[in-house]
């Protein structure tokens, strides 16, 4: 298996039309339900977030104040009718985030050292878009890293470069 990253450095394999363009920078949902569908969506038109704010009290006086924010990392969204809340998850300093499609080669340069396995397909995973972060949403409740292992996984990053 070969990883290829367009613009770093790195020759693609023969067949693969989209080796040298320029990844495009994409906003990701790491939803808590299952969609039985991968490729591209509206989601900017009809995936709405708001931030977190304290329910509305009725005025006490002529003059009602807006409702104060609860905290500026946590946003809410509905999807399907559920009230969703989320959270802001950056890829850690020094790391870079890459959405991999994988696609089935003849011919994958190897090192000369790596044995030959004839039999079996040759796959590369091309990274097709970039991207510095993404929300990650639950229901009910904010994500934490305690509770989410993709917030885990970034917070062992970050301990990782200690």
């Amino acid at each position: 298996m070969a990883i290829v990253i367009p613009g770093a450095n790195q020759k693609a394999p023969e067949g693969l039309q989209d080796a040298g363009q320029a990844l495009q920078g994409i906003r990701l949902h790491q939803l808590p339900c299952w969609i039985d569908y991968d490729g591209p969506a509206k989601v900017d038109q009809f995936f709405l977030i708001q931030g977190k704010y304290k329910p509305q009290q009725p005025p006490l006086a002529s003059t009602a104040a807006a409702p104060a924010v609860i905290s500026p990392s946590i946003y809410v969204s509905n999807f399907r009718g559920r009230l969703l809340q989320g959270r802001r998850c950056p890829v850690p300093s020094g790391y870079k985030g890459y959405i991999l499609k994988s696609k089935a080669v003849d011919n994958v340069s190897t090192p000369a050292h790596a044995p030959q396995d004839t039999s079996a397909e040759r796959t590369v995973l091309m990274a097709t878009e970039r991207f510095g972060g993404f929300m990650v949403w639950d229901h009910d409740h904010p994500p934490h890293p305690v509770g989410d292992p993709l917030l885990k996984a970034m917070d062992w990053l970050t301990v990782a470069a200690l």
